[in-house]
């Protein structure tokens, strides 16, 4: 199920980016209680508009968990 919920916000995010070029990998895990844990990692420099970006990327992600508990991690190489 965890790679389901990857690949779909993985999906997402690229849709959110364009062409996806800053988007490297996303990580989904299920931990304790049944709580997912959502790890996108992006490279390249920072936009300036970053903090948009995070706040979009987050969106995007929790659009896939509906009412799941999730928490969404944007790491930033």
């Amino acid at each position: 199920m965890t790679d389901e919920f990857a690949e779909r916000v993985r999906s997402e995010a690229t849709l959110l980016l364009g062409d996806g070029h800053f988007l490297r990998s996303v990580h989904v895990v299920e931990g304790w209680g049944g709580i997912f844990w959502a790890t996108l990692r992006l490279s390249g420099p920072r936009p300036s508009d970053y903090c948009d970006l995070v706040t979009r990327l987050k969106s995007a992600a929790r659009s896939v968990f509906g009412e799941l508990r999730h928490v969404v991690r944007i790491e930033w190489e």
